[in-house]
């Protein structure tokens, strides 16, 4: 009798950035790993360049004949206080390097807005979880918790 192993399906959200991008990534409905992908000084081309082969080493990890990436949630644009035109355009760089990336990878990518929710509601909701990371990588845990990763359904 051959039998197939069963192929673990991961889902990934994303709190983008050229410098500092959130990665939470999950699997039946659990956090497996959080991480922040550092691009390091250089131009923004640079970083850009930097972040797509981080993303891509990543999402490799989870694309095998045991495991498969099904969804990407990358956060959309969110209103920058500091900078805000070139917040916008590094956060759309970002968006798009990364958008591009996962569409290599799974068919449902997706954007995925926060509203206006506090950054104090994602380290809360980190806290209960016991979930640890830099404040980008618990943003993406948040932004996969708005996308509905933490309610698995076998169906899906």
């Amino acid at each position: 009798m051959n039998t197939k192993p069963e192929v673990q399906t991961v889902q990934v959200s994303v709190d983008p950035s050229i410098v500092k991008t959130g990665v939470c990534i999950w699997s039946q409905g659990k956090v497996i790993r959080v991480a922040t992908l550092r691009t390091g000084k250089g131009t923004d081309i640079d970083r850009a360049l930097r972040l797509k082969i981080m993303f891509q080493n990543l999402l490799a990890e989870y694309c095998s004949d045991n495991s498969q990436v099904t969804t990407v949630a990358i956060e959309e644009f969110m209103k920058h206080r500091k900078n805000p035109m070139l917040d916008m355009m590094r956060c759309s760089m970002a968006q798009g390097v990364l958008v591009a990336t996962a569409d290599e990878w799974c068919d449902d990518v997706r954007l995925v807005s926060k509203g206006t929710a506090p950054k104090s509601e994602a380290a809360l909701l980190a806290h209960a979880a016991n979930i640890k990371g830099s404040a980008d990588a618990i943003d993406a845990f948040h932004l996969g918790i708005v996308a509905g990763f933490d309610r698995w359904n076998q169906s899906t």
